[in-house]
């Protein structure tokens, strides 16, 4: 497996970049010690709660000193070598590599469903909030009982959503959920976009990541701001885009925008452009961004999707009628009603972003619509974004779309009351993510979770 190599490769690129350094790693001076068992020993505590995110067994540290004594005896390492090849086992080993949260003792047990011991739980708020594991001071927090209650581990959160760390966790979540990771190795046609290249894409997918780290951690941190700030923050290769001659250089800065044109996430180029094919812009495939990601709704595609015609300049209808009477018959009708409606609204942008007043058939953009099921009309796109900005679906799509990154899954029924009472805060506090944040890891579904069959489970006493 390609990743599993991968990590073989990182892991043996950190254990020779250690050199000079491993005294230090070690505490001891490994190479002029009389007991350099001892030295291991005193080591691997602490290293293996570090790595592996919890205590190690009494017979887990006597494994990894057994290690180290076969390198030295069996294979004639020295002490220094020996060492090293133990600290590259822990870095490959499953126990670092997998989060695992069976097989240990739990804190809880009723019928199926048992409750994180204070181990687990400093794992989950540290992949969630800092995407990265659990430090040595919350390590010291789960040792002393400082994660045992709801309200300890909110105000936990509300403190590590003040790092700088929060910013990487923050970049996770928006890549997942909106698929931004595509941007670093888009193709686009060099023809009709010779300005394409892989850093401009790069710098797209950067600067969602700026304008939602500063938004989120710094501003109002509302999905109203995420949907509907008439700001955002480029460098020069992203401002072109935009058509803004006055930012130079590469270092990203704030901007405002046109009001008339853009408003937050969804009309940055970087979603524009994932959500487009490599020629011309798909309104289609935008559509389904909002209704899938920004809506929650499930689509379920026809079994042959044809491609969107190329339009005749001779044909007198504009590339919006000509879709419109495409996906007219009964059997496109259902779905198209939504995915158009929100496609079309996002009509007067490229397939890289850049705003336009007429489509690919040279006819004026129609960009009017309105937001299905609702009397919610508008006019363009920033109109769009902010419509869908105080549009009670998407504040509880947002919800659910954190709730799943934060677990590793889609919901289930079980999981009704854990949503319901996060929404419920997240609604009272304004729809502000970092509420919404410190809500969600003091509910049942952060802090407990079910057995799967036939596990077998130990109670903490």
């Amino acid at each position: 497996d390609v990743h599993v190599l991968r990590q073989g490769e990182a892991a043996a690129m950190v254990t020779n970049a250690l050199g000079g350094s491993l005294p230090k790693l070690l505490g001891c001076d490994i190479a002029n010690t009389a007991d350099d068992v001892a030295c291991i020993r005193s080591f691997v505590p602490g290293f293996g709660l570090l790595l592996y995110r919890r205590p190690l067994t009494d017979k887990e540290v006597q494994q990894h000193v057994a290690f180290y004594q076969e390198e030295r005896s069996t294979l004639g390492q020295t002490p220094a070598a020996a060492a090293l090849q133990l600290v590259n086992a822990m870095l490959v080993s499953p126990h670092f590599l997998y989060r695992w949260e069976d097989g240990w003792k739990v804190a809880e047990r009723k019928g199926n469903v048992v409750r994180l011991n204070p181990y687990q739980v400093a794992s989950r708020l540290a992949f969630l909030l800092w995407a990265s594991g659990p430090d040595r001071e919350l390590l010291a927090l789960a040792r002393d009982g400082g994660l045992n209650s709801g309200p300890q581990v909110e105000a936990q959160a509300r403190k590590m959503l003040k790092s700088p760390r929060a910013e990487r966790a923050l970049d996770s979540f928006h890549g997942q959920w909106l698929g931004l990771s595509a941007l670093d190795q888009m193709f686009k046609d060099k023809n009709r976009f010779p300005q394409w290249n892989v850093a401009l894409g790069t710098a797209m997918r950067q600067e969602v990541e700026t304008f939602a780290r500063k938004l989120v951690l710094e501003g109002d941190g509302t999905v109203g701001g995420l949907l509907s700030s008439p700001f955002s923050y480029v460098n020069q290769d992203v401002a072109k885009v935009y058509g803004l001659a006055s930012v130079t250089g590469a270092d990203f800065r704030k901007v405002e925008l046109d009001t008339n044109q853009r408003a937050g996430l969804l009309t940055m180029p970087g979603l524009l452009a994932v959500a487009a094919d490599a020629s011309v812009a798909n309104p289609f495939r935008r559509g389904k961004l909002v209704l899938e990601k920004i809506l929650c709704r499930a689509l379920e595609p026809p079994a042959d999707i044809p491609m969107p015609p190329s339009f005749d300049p001779k044909d007198p209808r504009s590339e919006r009628q000509v879709l419109e009477e495409l996906t007219s018959a009964p059997s496109c009708r259902g779905c198209h009603q939504e995915l158009n409606a929100f496609g079309f609204g996002l009509g007067n942008f490229d397939a890289i972003g850049r705003f336009q007043t007429k489509d690919e058939a040279g006819k004026p953009v129609d960009p009017s619509g309105k937001i299905p099921g609702t009397s919610t009309t508008f006019s363009g796109p920033a109109e769009l974004a902010k419509a869908l900005a105080n549009h009670d679906e998407v504040r509880a799509c947002v919800t659910k779309q954190w709730f799943r990154f934060a677990l590793g899954r889609h919901e289930d029924n079980a999981d009704t009351y854990s949503l319901g009472a996060s929404y419920k805060t997240f609604a009272a506090q304004k729809f502000n993510v970092r509420e919404l944040l410190a809500a969600l890891v003091a509910t049942r579904s952060f802090l407990y979770r079910t057995i799967e069959a036939n596990e077998t489970v130990e109670v903490s006493q």
